[in-house]
């Protein structure tokens, strides 16, 4: 429901001498402007807070240009992704310059979902355990040898014990 700007006045005004108590607010603005629309609750509490945040009754929405989201970015990483569906996120934010969350942003726009996936291989297993064991054994060293240790996925390494 829209106001006039002398209805908002009104409205505040009215706010003002109810101590911006809605519900005594309601029934007093009723009871002097019964001709008028009725504002709710929600409209005593945010006009108020409203004109105190913009100065202003009427907010309006900034038109921010989306710069990293443009049509031109968005086509070049659906160009990667149709020109090798196998890409990751990651090989294409290396090639791009855009961030990892615009690049998934614009893929899900685009209603394309990234899977996830790892390749395993037989020894797998066995390294995993080695780590495993590996780890434990620090940790009888050093109680607080896992408090010193940075995990992270920031680097890539391939299924070929290459880190790049």
């Amino acid at each position: 429901m829209k106001f006039s700007n002398s209805e908002k006045v009104d409205i505040l005004l009215v706010s003002g001498e109810c101590r911006r108590n809605a519900t005594r607010a309601i029934a007093m603005y009723a009871g002097i402007y019964s001709e008028r629309n009725q504002p709710c609750r929600l409209i005593f509490e945010r006009l108020c807070t409203s004109l105190r945040k913009s100065g202003s009754f009427d907010v309006t929405k900034r038109n921010v240009t989306k710069t990293t989201t443009s049509e031109e970015n968005t086509i070049a990483v659906l160009a990667a992704v149709t020109e090798n569906p196998h890409i990751s996120t990651r090989q294409i934010l290396r090639g791009s310059g855009i961030s990892k969350t615009s690049v998934l942003r614009m893929l899900h726009n685009e209603k394309y979902h990234p899977l996830l996936h790892q390749e395993l291989h037989g020894s797998d297993y066995g390294n995993r355990v080695r780590f495993c064991q590996w780890f434990l054994h620090e940790m009888y060293i050093d109680d607080l040898f896992s408090q010193k240790v940075l995990f992270t996925d920031e680097a890539t390494c391939t299924n070929r014990g290459k880190l790049i």
